[in-house]
């Protein structure tokens, strides 16, 4: 909420504050591109081990972690500008990113613990494990704008609109020769789904400090309302047990912050206007992930969820240009 009321505050103050101020004399098309790498905000907790071999003491061990890894993300956008300086677009932007892990038994002082399995089926260690994490997220906002002349170099955009949104989380874990039964693996399966529609609050600003260089920055808040899908699924190839909790579905408001600041270089080409952006991207989802754990210390099979954030940030470059 915090994020929404500074948002809030710019667009009021910029509507009061500032006169319109059209940012071309005649009705034109634009068009836009974006891409960049862009690395997961959030390392996903695979499994755990032992440093001291002693599982009793340290039923869920030291944690092991999937680093994140940067992956090509992004997406476009297409509006049209009045000459009065009101403006309305569409964009997409589609991210993805995925990393992966492994760790293998290397003495009695280094075994695997297993605290993601049911307690009941007595796994007590594994020799070694590998896990997976992959993310997704659909971003469409459908805005309208208006922008603001503040002096001769700057100028301020505020807009606001309905949005869409999708995040997706992904994690298989593989436990390997478990209790040092060479060939008794395990396997737990988890995803999350949250999708919703909500409010876009938003303002971009751009700073022209030499002939055709500028500073430019974009903020904005997305808050969603809908729902958060997630399964949890375990099983292993020599007992033939599973443990399945599937479709579990729950109504969720969730929000998504973004902020962008780059540097860009306008150009003119067939008397068409265009700039390119280079710059730098972070955006944070709140409540958006549904994950699961075993209670207590994996001691009862009830299963407990929880939410949680995820994110990603990244360099990106753009391409922007305007058409009659």
């Amino acid at each position: 909420m915090k994020h929404t009321k500074i948002l809030a505050f710019l667009l009021c103050a910029s509507a009061q504050t500032f006169a319109a101020a059209p940012a071309s004399p005649m009705n034109v098309w634009k068009m836009g591109v974006e891409g960049g790498m862009f690395t997961q905000s959030y390392e996903g907790t695979g499994y755990t081990y032992n440093l001291n071999g002693d599982i009793s003491n340290t039923p869920n061990g030291s944690m092991i972690y999937v680093a994140p890894g940067a992956k090509f993300s992004g997406g476009a956008n297409v509006g049209y500008v009045f000459g009065n300086g009101q403006d309305i677009n569409l964009s997409v932007f589609i991210r993805n990113n995925n990393a992966s892990s492994s760790h293998v038994f290397t003495g009695d002082d280094d075994d695997i613990a297993t605290p993601r399995l049911p307690s009941d089926w007595e796994l007590e260690d594994a020799n070694s494990a590998n896990s997976t994490f992959s993310y997704e997220s659909d971003e469409i906002n459908l805005t309208v704008g208006q922008t603001f002349k503040l002096g001769s170099q700057t100028m301020l955009h505020p807009y606001a609109g309905l949005g869409l949104r999708k995040a997706v989380s992904n994690q298989t874990t593989n436990y390997f020769d478990i209790n040092d039964e060479e060939g008794d693996n395990a396997t737990v399966t988890e995803q999350s789904k949250a999708q919703g529609i909500g409010v876009v609050l938003g303002t971009d600003l751009s700073w022209g400090f030499a002939e055709n260089w500028a500073v430019t920055a974009d903020a904005n808040v997305a808050i969603m309302t809908g729902k958060i899908k997630s399964s949890y699924v375990t099983q292993d190839n020599f007992d033939e047990d599973v443990y399945n909790l599937s479709a579990e579905s729950k109504h969720s408001i969730f929000q998504q912050v973004t902020a962008k600041i780059g540097l860009s270089r306008s150009f003119m080409m067939n008397e068409q206007e265009g700039n390119v952006v280079f710059g730098y991207r972070v955006s944070e989802y709140t409540n958006a992930v549904q994950s699961h754990n075993f209670v207590d210390d994996k001691n009862d099979n009830a299963l407990v969820s929880s939410l949680s954030n995820s994110g990603y940030s990244g360099f990106y470059a753009a391409l922007n240009v305007k058409f009659a």
